[in-house]
């Protein structure tokens, strides 16, 4: 194995706390590499970055933080990895809805874009990191991990799309890796 990869892994599990077996199982696209992500976006504004076609990805891992959260009278600060295959979405949604509330950490599943079930995986506090992955199979399960807290979803058909989004502050996904989980 290529000494650069062997690194990857280690860094990989060493940062998500997998052990070896798993870290070797999981090849980050070379084309996305290892990334920054970062959406700072104002109050009453929204920001993503999507992959329309994700064809041989079936993996997004990241250490997120929470940076700021912003005011708007309409829409509460929130963030999210989405996975969709048509109608049906599934994802790890940061939400804070309201001052005196925490920021929580969620699983969602959306049909036509209504909330139909949400799995709670904690809270957060601003600029704290937490490692977080959202995988999924050819038959449309998808595995989002918080930490060493895990939910499972089932979407019915192929994850086809993936999102990342912001909305009334600033999340940073960093590092950023999108690959494939290996048989």
């Amino acid at each position: 194995m290529d000494r650069r990869l062997t690194a990857a892994f280690v860094f990989a599990a060493t940062m998500f706390g997998w052990n070896a077996a798993s870290a070797e199982t999981f090849a980050p696209v070379p084309v996305l590499g290892t990334t920054v992500l970062d959406l700072d976006t104002q109050g009453g504004n929204y920001s993503g970055w999507v992959i329309n076609d994700v064809g041989p990805i079936n993996s997004a891992r990241a250490t997120l933080q929470v940076h700021r959260v912003g005011t708007d009278p309409k829409w509460a600060p929130n963030f999210s990895i989405t996975v969709s295959s048509g109608e049906r979405s599934a994802a790890l949604n940061i939400l804070k809805s309201g001052p005196d509330l925490p920021i929580f950490v969620q699983a969602i599943f959306l049909v036509g874009g209504k909330t139909q079930d949400v799995q709670p995986l904690g809270t957060l506090e601003l600029n704290t990191p937490l490692d977080v992955a959202v995988e999924w199979a050819a038959d449309g399960s998808v595995t989002i991990r918080v930490g060493k807290e895990t939910r499972t979803i089932r979407l019915g058909a192929p994850v086809k799309m993936l999102s990342f989004t912001g909305s009334t502050g600033e999340v940073e996904f960093n590092p950023l890796q999108i690959g494939q989980v290996l048989p």
